[in-house]
């Protein structure tokens, strides 16, 4: 289980139990990984989505929601 919490268009915090992921207390990620816990969280949300870029969460709202599993 991870749990994704964003603190800053910039900034994240990652909290998860596999140290194999994130073997280092910092980690730089990439856009795709970032786009991807985006994306978990669009799935997961409900009837709101919030963030600092009003044309990015256009572009979220427009997606299909559904499971993916």
């Amino acid at each position: 289980m991870e749990l994704f919490y964003p603190l800053t268009p910039n900034r994240a915090l990652i909290f998860t139990a596999c140290s194999d992921r994130f073997p280092i207390n910092r980690k730089e990620v990439g856009l795709l990984e970032v786009e991807g816990y985006n994306f978990q969280m669009f799935q997961k949300s409900d009837a709101q989505i919030y963030g600092s870029d009003r044309d990015y969460l256009a572009t979220f709202a427009k997606l299909p929601k559904g499971n993916l599993s």
